[in-house]
């Protein structure tokens, strides 16, 4: 999966607030605007009952500006989410959605990703909510596929987080008896279940309790591994490409190259590892904070094989947001 944002250049343009209340910092409108009253009314974004119901909605609450600009504004916009679909078309990327006709009522949606895998939703979504709409705004980015791997960071929401799904991984390497890891670790048998592997077709299909990240591997070739220690933490806030980033200097002893490291629900951007004793972190602060719904948050990190260490002090991120650079 590309880094290409499908959703979120059309999602900043569209979700306006209906009363003019400020958006709030996931950039769209507050739980209490009228808009997702409006969203809960229609089966999709092309509804064509749009207009009238929005019209009413807005003329019942005086709010003392043009209803008809406003109304068809608003329905022009949540309209271009169907944009979507040739957006995702082009980076390789199928889906069910679209053939919707309840968008409330989504059983069985599937993201597919030509060549590398697909997810298909266990539980009935509904597209047309806030707490989906927050999710998708980022898809992008929380999907990736790759050989082998499948991982989506689903813990911005959690009704999403929680939610099983179906996963297929698409022309994998040659095993003899694979298995799949869970967060780069070995599952103990609560994640990962029916996995089914087709040497043929080099297909694995396996049922997943809740999303997170999965790697197909030989099975019995990643051992317990060492378990981290951390005794020191730094952080520093600068620019790099127009974006605030935050770089985390980790000093410790058993520090992998191939660890997993979290500030809380958001993973790294990029690690770059010094040695056993030193591995430098870095985080956009925006997705940190998208992916964080409280403050402070804890720093994590994992070796391969499981074992994890966390740093004993929790991190405000607001500390270091309002540091200079």
């Amino acid at each position: 999966m590309t880094k290409k944002i499908w959703f979120l250049g059309l999602m900043l343009g569209i979700f306006v607030g209906i009363t003019g209340v400020a958006k709030a910092d996931d950039s769209l409108p507050v739980e209490s605007d009228p808009f997702w009253t409006i969203m809960s009314q229609l089966n999709r974004p092309d509804d064509t009952t749009c207009y009238t119901k929005t019209k009413a909605l807005l003329d019942s609450l005086n709010l003392g500006y043009n209803t008809t600009e406003r109304a068809t504004a608003t329905c022009a916009g949540v309209a271009r989410i169907m944009d979507m679909q040739a957006n995702m078309t082009t980076d390789g990327v199928t889906t069910n959605l679209f053939d919707q006709t309840d968008w409330h009522h989504v059983s069985g949606l599937y993201f597919e990703k030509t060549g590398y895998g697909r997810i298909e939703f266990s539980t009935e979504i509904d597209f047309m909510s806030r707490d989906f709409m927050i999710f998708i705004q980022t898809f992008g980015e929380r999907m990736a596929m790759q050989k082998d791997e499948i991982s989506l960071d689903a813990d911005i929401v959690e009704s999403l987080r929680t939610a099983g799904a179906v996963l297929t991984m698409y022309n994998v390497s040659s095993f003899s008896n694979p298995e799949i890891l869970v967060d780069n670790a070995t599952d103990d048998g609560s994640v990962v279940s029916n996995l089914t592997y087709d040497s043929n077709s080099q297909t694995i299909v396996f049922d997943a309790a809740h999303f997170t990240s999965f790697k197909a591997v030989e099975k019995g070739t990643v051992d317990s591994g060492k378990k981290p220690r951390i005794t020191s933490v730094e952080f520093k806030k600068y620019i790099s490409d127009g974006k605030e980033k935050i770089k985390v200097e980790i000093r410790g002893k058993k520090l992998n190259k191939d660890a997993v490291i979290k500030l809380g629900h958001q993973q790294i951007d990029k690690i770059t590892w010094k040695n056993s004793q030193k591995i430098e972190a870095t985080f956009t602060i925006k997705k940190v904070l998208k992916g964080n719904y409280k403050n402070p948050v804890m720093l994590k990190i994992t070796n391969p094989g499981g074992k994890s260490k966390k740093y004993s002090e929790k991190v405000d991120l607001d500390d270091i947001i309002l540091t200079k650079k």
